[in-house]
C-alpha cells in the first residue's frame, strides 16, 4: 500500500522531471537566434557579390550575344536565299525537261519534213520546166513636174471699220 507521504513525493518528483524536460536554456536560443542572423547577413552578402558579378559578365558578354543574335539572323536569311533558290532551280529543271521533250518533237518534224522535201525534189527533178523570158521594161516613162507653194500667214490687223461695229 501507498501511504500519502510516498505519493506526495512521487508527485513532486515527476512535477520535477517535467518541468525540466520543458525548461530550455535561454543562451541556447539566443545563440540559435545570432548564428541564424550572421548566416543570412553573410548569405546576402553573397548574393550581392554574385549579382554583382553576373551583371558584369553580361555586360561584358553583351557584344557577343549581339554578333550572335545578328549572325543568326543572317544565317536565317541565307537558308531563305537557298529555299528560293532551290525551288527556282527545280523550276528551271521542270522547264528544261519541258524544252528537251518539245525539242525531240521538234526534231522528228524536221526529219519528217526533209523526207518529204527529198521526195518533192525527186519528182522536181522529173518534171520539164520551159524557159520563160520577161519582155524588157520601157525606161521612158511620162515625166513629172513639181511645184513647191509657199504659204505665209496673213498679217495681223488691229483696225475698228464700220462694217465690224466698232
Amino acid at each position: 500500500m501507498t501511504t500519502a507521504a510516498s505519493m506526495a513525493t512521487t508527485d513532486r518528483a515527476t512535477a520535477a522531471r517535467e518541468s525540466q524536460t520543458t525548461r530550455h536554456p535561454i543562451h541556447v536560443a539566443v545563440t540559435v537566434g545570432v548564428a541564424a542572423g550572421i548566416y543570412a547577413v553573410s548569405l546576402a552578402g553573397v548574393t550581392a557579390l554574385q549579382a554583382n558579378a553576373d551583371q558584369r559578365v553580361t555586360a561584358d558578354r553583351a557584344p557577343a550575344v549581339a554578333a550572335l543574335t545578328a549572325l543568326q539572323a543572317h544565317n536565317d536569311a541565307i537558308e531563305q536565299d537557298l529555299v528560293r533558290i532551290m525551288s527556282a532551280q527545280a523550276g528551271a529543271a521542270a522547264d528544261y525537261g519541258t524544252l528537251a521533250d518539245g525539242i525531240g518533237a521538234h526534231e522528228a518534224s524536221l526529219a519528217a519534213l526533209a523526207g518529204e522535201v527529198r521526195s518533192i525534189e525527186g519528182s522536181a527533178k522529173g518534171l520539164r520546166v520551159p524557159v520563160v523570158s520577161v519582155a524588157p521594161v520601157a525606161r521612158g516613162l511620162p515625166s513629172v513636174t513639181t511645184k513647191t507653194v509657199y504659204v505665209r500667214p496673213k498679217p495681223v490687223a488691229n483696225t475698228c471699220t464700220k462694217a465690224s461695229g466698232c
